[in-house]
């Protein structure tokens, strides 16, 4: 086995320094299905990176009114949200040190203290701090800093060190306990040789990962969540994006498309592993965009197959809103759906088995297993199609640990005894509405 970066690490060691390599972990796999050798990385990721477990229940909005933000927050509090994230546009600028901006912030933070949730921002450090500076990576192809993807900062730079210790100056005086930075996160090679920690191209990577690792790091002494749009899971970070795209909100009002991403996005993530954004404001990306849901109660069937889609797939939903309810009847609708999250959550954010690939042509689901717990699974199907659809559904309980019998119930309804067959597998039969959804538990004993 050969194990290498693709650049370095370039590094001087002095007498009595020591160094430390990167490290790889190589997982032994038993056999060549796709379904078994993705659990396993699963499980590695859930032993080794004991972070990846966390899940917190996210909303936030990009206005800086505290009023806007107040009463969001009074949701929130109301459903049992623990994160409040400043969304992007404006975001937060964690180097900003203004006693009136750290002011408003910490007491911000101080009221959502109040309602049991913690306060984090967004920052696209990767653009805001660094486009036309001196401190930007140069390209080694061309000798400009700007790259093939745009302007992005150095980590290896005295600008670095200048920034971040503003940002935990900022951490400290407001009481924000996370950060969503975007960027810098792509392992951008630098050519510089004017950079104060590394001499030129060959250690600029090693450098930067060196850097960025101490961020995520630091994050983790502090007990702050720490998501990132990148993969440093091996070094503190909690979260990543589960796979969607940024002009999601331009696409149609399809909840398939969800679906699609939470099957794709979960093969060697555990849900808790991706961010799953929803868009309810149209602050974001595009004012026009089919899939904002400024009003709820104006789109009330499509808010509720959206929260029984995200909510079910157990990844870290992250609501971008200025209200999650806005009439008697969404509120109702919130509290049964979240109050249904927080009731089955162990289950929900448990490994996803694909069964079967949403197509919007019939019946999809999402399926959780956890032979460990009471509710060995848990099984949300949904129908896609503005017709009634019957249809027989083969699920493979091997892997909630039932070898025998199952004890399967629809929503909160009576459980019914099920044999399973060879390879333990059950036939459920599942009758939708249009556009409908329901869900069965699944247990060892009644």
């Amino acid at each position: 086995m050969v194990s290498r970066i693709p650049v370095g690490p370039a590094q001087s060691v002095s007498p009595g320094q020591r160094f430390q390599s990167h490290i790889t972990f190589e997982l032994l796999q038993d056999s060549n299905d796709r379904e078994r050798r993705s659990l396993g990385v699963r499980r590695m990721y859930r032993v080794l990176c004991p972070q990846v477990n966390e899940s917190l229940l996210t909303a936030g909005s990009s206005s800086q009114d505290d009023k806007v933000i107040k009463r969001l927050l009074d949701q929130m509090g109301e459903l049992g949200f623990e994160s409040y994230c400043v969304e992007p546009g404006p975001g937060i600028r964690h180097d900003n040190l203004d006693p009136a901006y750290v002011a408003k912030w910490k007491a911000l933070a101080d009221y959502a203290k109040t309602k049991g949730i913690i306060m984090n921002g967004y920052e696209m450090m990767v653009t805001l701090h660094s486009r036309g500076r001196t401190n930007d990576c140069v390209d080694p192809a061309t000798g400009r800093t700007e790259t093939s993807f745009g302007n992005s900062v150095c980590l290896g730079t005295q600008w670095a060190d200048n920034y971040f210790d503003k940002v935990w100056k900022f951490i400290d005086r407001t009481g924000f306990l996370g950060i969503w930075m975007d960027g810098p996160y792509h392992g951008c090679p630098c050519a510089s040789t004017q950079h104060k920690y590394h001499r030129g191209l060959l250690d600029s990577q090693w450098v930067q990962w060196q850097r960025q690792k101490a961020v995520f790091e630091e994050e983790q002494r502090r007990g702050m969540y720490a998501p990132a749009p990148d993969w440093y899971f091996w070094n503190g970070q909690s979260s990543t994006c589960l796979g969607g795209r940024e002009s999601s909100p331009h696409l149609p009002r399809e909840l398939v498309l969800y679906r699609q991403n939470i099957y794709d996005g979960t093969w060697f993530k555990a849900p808790t592993m991706g961010n799953l954004g929803v868009g309810f404001i149209s602050a974001y990306q595009d004012p026009k965009a089919r899939t904002n849901l400024e009003s709820p109660d104006a789109y009330l069937e499509w808010y509720k197959l959206s929260l029984a889609q995200v909510l079910g797939s157990g990844c870290l939903a992250n609501f971008f809103a200025n209200q999650l309810y806005d009439s008697d009847q969404t509120r109702q609708v919130a509290h049964q759906w979240f109050g249904w999250y927080k009731r089955y959550r162990s289950i929900l954010t448990s490994d996803i088995i694909h069964v079967k690939r949403p197509d919007g042509r019939g019946i999809d689901c999402i399926f959780h297993v956890n032979p460990n717990l009471k509710e060995r699974g848990l099984v949300l199907f949904f129908n896609p199609l503005g017709e009634r659809i019957t249809s027989q559904f083969a699920l493979p309980l091997y892997y909630t640990g039932l070898s025998k019998t199952a004890w399967i119930r629809e929503q909160e309804g009576k459980a019914k005894p099920f044999k399973l067959n060879h390879d333990c597998r059950v036939e459920l039969t599942v009758k939708l509405p249009p556009h409908g959804v329901t869900w069965f538990v699944i247990s060892a004993v009644e």
